[in-house]
């Protein structure tokens, strides 16, 4: 597998990850023209997030599809997966260890609200999502690649 090809992919899955984000975040920035967009839309964010409307961004009314820690995730995500395709030239090596480490900070967040230690913070749930997002998009990215590579050969 050439590194164009590694480019094509990387591009591809910017791509869908950035039409995935303005399909949630379409009525939340309220461009003049899309409410045809708001059941669709919510529709499909509905298979993938809680929507708890209190553990979502809203301005002037209008809010996400899909909660903060959902949206932390994919823009972690889609960070992850702009700076993969920009910064990095060579196959990304499958590593648990970061997948875990980013892990951590999500599911602390939530044991820790189930068992009511504190309340709902947007930020933690935010950063909690980023982080889990960036090493979740790093570990996908690597086992396609890998698959990809031992096919070719």
């Amino acid at each position: 597998m050439s590194i164009s090809k590694y480019f094509i992919l990387r591009g591809v899955l910017s791509a869908a990850l950035l039409i995935w984000i303005a399909g949630f975040s379409i009525l939340f920035i309220n461009i003049k023209g899309t409410a045809f967009l708001y059941f669709p839309a919510d529709l499909l964010c509905s298979t993938v997030c809680h929507q708890n409307p209190t553990k979502t961004f809203t301005h002037n009314s209008h809010h996400l599809l899909v909660c903060t820690r959902c949206a932390g995730i994919y823009l972690g995500a889609f960070g992850a997966s702009v700076g993969v395709l920009f910064f990095s030239r060579k196959k990304i090596s499958l590593n648990l260890n970061l997948l875990y480490l980013f892990s951590l900070p999500m599911l602390l967040d939530v044991i820790l609200l189930i068992f009511n230690v504190y309340t709902y913070s947007f930020f933690i749930a935010f950063l909690s999502g980023l982080l889990f997002g960036s090493s979740v998009f790093i570990y996908i990215l690597a086992a396609i690649e890998n698959s990809l590579l031992n096919r070719s050969k």
